[in-house]
């Protein structure tokens, strides 16, 4: 939902911003919790998830029972509100009790632990794997389980049942099966039609009937005349070899079109320092217009150099803030001891190490 819809009245000129329980809020610098109305500062929804109602970073910190904490290794999972290690610790029991793993063949059986190749878990006791408990008793899961398990998800993704047909009876169009007629062999949707079928033109797979000699499909999908009409966004204007904005015409000779990232097109008067950013025209020459990835941004007196752009958004390098950029994008983080960039990822050094811009533990 954009905020230029209106969050509660407020109007936001910025396509990016979003409403968090009918208040303004932009995704690129904060996160919005369910919807609450709750969001966390300087927490790009990009790189963050929701524990609860706060924000957290899962790179750097972890969410265990609605509780963040910060990560003590960087593969750790969640046992309760404890982090253990699922490689060399088992989570065992409803009281989550955490075990040294003895092998990797170990697991869990309540609240201790057994090793599947030699033993079975049996009500909450180990037996040894030739005693009688093992088969329908076992807690085990045995292989059988686990390809009837997978039998049954297949079933539910099949596919449905296919017709077979004869092609030189019948054309089958979008899964329609049509009597096969010499000069209609061609498909438009599920519609059987012909090349050489007069007043028939298909566009975007809808068959369009009683059309004229010379018209074309348009860049929208309808069908138009070039010789006499000019086609916006399915819009049709009696000017033929016409320059489209949005929906209206326009003289790029006299007008620059921005389209940006709104649905609505906008049209300025062209001049020599004219530039577009996202859907707004700028005075490029301006010290106080700063274009940031389609972002037009107002700045005030004293604050131009202070400023630089981290994607769309502005950085103030005075305020203790970091850039990360990558190939695919910038994004800005608060600052903090012992963290650095790796591509667009702020990490924590004590956990990460980063090499060619890809993290490893």
């Amino acid at each position: 939902l954009l905020c230029r819809k209106t969050c509660e009245g407020a109007k936001s000129e910025n396509p990016g911003m979003h409403c968090c329980a009918g208040k303004p809020y932009n995704p690129e610098t904060d996160t919005c919790c369910r919807d609450k109305g709750v969001f966390t500062d300087k927490m790009n929804e990009k790189v963050s998830k929701c524990c609860g109602l706060q924000a957290y970073n899962p790179l750097n910190e972890m969410c265990c029972d609605f509780t963040v904490q910060t990560k003590p290794f960087p593969m750790a999972e969640c046992c309760g509100k404890a982090a253990f290690s699922s490689k060399t610790q088992l989570c065992c029991g409803e009281n989550r009790k955490i075990l040294g793993r003895i092998s990797p063949d170990h697991r869990c059986c309540y609240e201790n632990q057994y090793n599947i190749k030699t033993e079975c878990c049996c009500s909450g006791q180990i037996q040894p794997k030739v005693s009688g408990c093992c088969g329908n008793n076992s807690t085990t899961r045995t292989d059988s389980a686990e390809t009837s398990e997978a039998g049954h998800e297949y079933g539910k993704s099949a596919k449905p049942p296919t017709t077979v047909y004869d092609p030189k009876t019948h054309i089958c169009c979008d899964g329609c099966l049509t009597k096969l007629e010499p000069w209609m062999d061609q498909c438009c949707g599920d519609s059987p039609h012909g090349l050489a079928q007069r007043g028939v033109l298909c566009c975007g797979n809808r068959l369009y009937h009683n059309r004229e000699d010379g018209e074309e499909c348009s860049e929208s999908g309808v069908p138009y005349k070039p010789f006499a009409e000019t086609v916006c966004a399915h819009k049709r204007h009696n000017s033929p070899g016409g320059h489209c904005c949005g929906e209206e015409l326009y003289q790029p000779n006299k007008t620059v079109c921005c389209k940006g990232q709104s649905v609505s097109q906008n049209r300025y008067d062209r001049g020599k320092y004219i530039r577009c950013c996202g859907i707004h025209a700028y005075n490029i020459s301006d010290p106080l217009k700063k274009c940031c990835k389609g972002t037009l941004h107002n700045l005030t007196t004293g604050e131009e150099n202070d400023l630089e752009c981290c994607g769309s958004e502005l950085l103030n390098a005075t305020n203790q803030e970091v850039c990360c950029t990558s190939e695919e994008q910038s994004l800005f983080y608060p600052a903090k001891d012992g963290f650095r960039c790796c591509g667009h990822h702020y990490y924590d050094s004590a956990l990460w190490s980063c090499c060619a811009g890809k993290l490893s533990p």
